[in-house]
């Protein structure tokens, strides 16, 4: 069977990536237009920001309430994020290679997650103290995904209907992460109290391979998008003490648990049900023994009958990482 995507199709899209443009830039000032210019004259090929230096997150946060995309790291692997307008998810779609409008991830800092779900559409038999307890808790062992019934008010392009339930899908690196200094630092500049996020990697439509799995360096993505308008860099430093720091999550796309529907009614477990839609990172043992803490129990969705692929840098000609943690 063909796993790849046709040929024409994949002309098509690498054609829609050369078509995009960078919506622009918000600058009101000589200061904003030093930022913007240090972004647009920087190669970003062979430079980074670095997400351990408060100074560069100051100067990052800048740069994305401004109209740029930042590529850094959200704990174990590497993702774009960048202020949640239709005009740059438009961009970032068509560089990517992806469909103009296809949805964007929420993402946010663990204070403002809940605040992206309206608790009053849970599923019957759930209730929102035990759903808010599980986001707690597996926030606070690293990165993790949920998507749930979306408040009113959050953007049609950030939100996506579920059979008629509007729901928002919002990801977060966990407690610890770095990243969080970040977007409390942008969120400070913008009104909203979320960004648009998506992975830092060429869609499948592009390359043609039936996955395409997130990358968990820098330079790999420094390659493909150090030189597109608008985007810049941000890196860990030492990658593979950034890979250390998270021992139960193998490094590629998290986990993805949904509450906006519960699993089919288990009889012998009589507990509700919360639907894993991606089987990413996080260790299962470790998501099992959380979510029964709290009296429920998962039910894997059709596209998590399996787990996600690790991205495979030996196979790219690139050098070996260290130690990492494998998926099983």
């Amino acid at each position: 069977m063909n796993t790849r995507t046709p040929l024409r199709q994949r002309a098509l899209r690498t054609w829609r990536t050369l078509q995009a443009r960078h919506p622009g830039w918000g600058v009101v000032s000589e200061s904003d237009a030093q930022v913007r210019d240090m972004v647009r004259r920087t190669d970003w090929t062979r430079s980074a920001l670095n997400i351990a230096d408060p100074s560069h997150l100051d100067l990052a946060a800048r740069a994305i309430a401004l109209g740029g995309v930042a590529c850094f790291p959200l704990a174990n692997i590497y993702v774009f994020a960048a202020r949640p307008t239709e005009a740059i998810l438009r961009y970032v779609n068509l560089t990517k290679g992806r469909p103009a409008l296809q949805t964007g991830t929420f993402t946010t800092t663990p204070q403002h997650i809940n605040e992206q779900f309206d608790w009053s559409r849970l599923p019957r038999g759930l209730d929102m103290g035990r759903v808010q307890e599980l986001i707690r808790r597996l926030i606070a062992l690293g990165p993790i995904g949920f998507r749930g019934p979306a408040r009113p008010g959050l953007p049609a392009h950030l939100t996506a209907d579920d059979h008629g339930i509007r729901t928002a899908q919002v990801v977060n690196g966990g407690i610890s992460c770095p990243s969080n200094e970040l977007y409390a630092r942008v969120l400070d500049m913008i009104p909203e109290n979320y960004l648009y996020g998506t992975s830092a990697n060429r869609s499948r439509h592009i390359t043609g391979a039936m996955d395409e799995p997130i990358h968990y360096r820098l330079a790999p993505v420094q390659a493909d998008f150090g030189r597109v308008p608008g985007f810049f860099m941000i890196g860990a430093g030492d990658e593979c003490a950034q890979q250390a720091r998270y021992p139960l999550h193998a490094p590629m796309s998290t986990t993805l648990l949904s509450f906006h529907r519960l699993g089919p009614w288990d009889a012998d477990s009589r507990r509700p049900r919360i639907v894993v839609e991606r089987y990413g990172s996080l260790d299962l043992q470790t998501l099992r023994k959380t979510v029964a803490e709290l009296d429920l129990d998962l039910w894997f969705g059709p596209s998590a009958q399996r787990r996600l692929t690790q991205r495979n840098y030996a196979l790219d000609g690139l050098p070996a990482l260290g130690s990492l943690p494998r998926a099983a």
